[in-house]
């Protein structure tokens, strides 16, 4: 999956394009990440099936009817660039269980917890990147929330701090790390193109 602050970056771009409230639809935009802290099953929150594909046409065949909401415009924005990493992204970094550096040599990677290993780091080394380029502002998640929301029910939302909570230790969390699989470059160029794609589909869906 992509980074929590990768999917706020994402966000960001495209809010400044449909212009919608910001505390609804930037949570949104980070919901689904919720499911490991509470012990929800990421396939339900991200709606994945067994051939671990994402199934987007099932989450609008359950909440096609809310989609003028805010929170839940965002929840849908954070599955379709997920789906974009994974297509786009991630693929051109791991494929047939091999994973690419960027001097270019290829390693076997013999299980999920190894490629984590890779990705996980190099999210640490751009955040700090992340959030001074895209001047991702998080204080907003502090206010008092005047927001609630029970449309989605794969993710309990009266637990959202607690990923709020998380966001915030990351991004204030320093490394000494060099990136190993990609960089701030490469996600950058991710961000904007899936911001634009992103907006695209929305229209064509008559989202927005």
């Amino acid at each position: 999956m992509a980074s929590i602050l990768i999917h706020l970056a994402v966000g960001k771009k495209v809010n400044e394009k449909i212009c919608k409230k910001e505390e609804p639809f930037l949570t949104g935009c980070i919901a689904p990440d919720l499911a490991r802290y509470v012990g929800i099953s990421r396939d339900k929150t991200h709606f994945i099936n067994n051939e671990r594909e994402f199934e987007l046409d099932r989450f609008l065949e359950k909440y096609n009817p809310y989609m003028n909401d805010e929170y839940v415009l965002g929840y849908y924005v954070h599955l379709f660039t997920d789906y974009l990493w994974y297509q786009y992204f991630k693929s051109n970094i791991v494929r047939d269980n091999y994973i690419t550096k960027l001097d270019g040599n290829t390693y076997r990677v013999v299980s999920d917890s190894m490629q984590n290993l890779y990705m996980y780091n190099d999210y640490a080394v751009v955040n700090a990147d992340l959030i001074k380029y895209y001047d991702l502002d998080m204080e907003f998640f502090h206010k008092d929330k005047i927001y609630s929301n029970d449309i989605i029910d794969e993710v309990p939302y009266n637990k959202i701090n607690v990923l709020i909570e998380l966001m915030f230790k990351y991004s204030e969390k320093k490394t000494n790390h060099t990136s190993m699989v990609f960089n701030f470059e490469d996600v950058k160029k991710f961000i904007d193109i899936a911001a634009d794609l992103i907006i695209a589909h929305l229209k064509e869906k008559e989202f927005i």
